[in-house]
């Protein structure tokens, strides 16, 4: 991972291979992967499943290429690559 500052002081990352995590002091997260000519996003949310009685972390995910935003296909509670498709 290669880290600079811009002129505007924006820490700007690059060649980043592993997920970065950005989390709020009230447990809002986002997640952020560069892939291949473009980045995967995932943004928790609680979901409570009519099943069970606790809520579990769940990550929506969306793919970042060529200036358009996809929603991918899934969703799972770890942080790392969806592996799904574009719906």
């Amino acid at each position: 991972m290669k880290i600079d500052v811009t002129e505007d002081m924006t820490i700007r990352l690059k060649e980043v291979f592993n997920s970065v995590l950005f989390e709020t002091e009230e447990g809002e997260e986002l997640v952020v992967c560069m892939r291949d000519g473009g980045f995967e996003i995932g943004v928790r949310d609680f979901t409570a499943k009519p099943s069970r009685k606790k809520a579990e972390k769940y990550y929506s995910w969306y793919r970042i290429m060529n200036g358009q935003i996809i929603s991918m296909a899934c969703k799972n509670i770890d942080i790392g690559q969806c592996n799904g498709g574009s719906k």
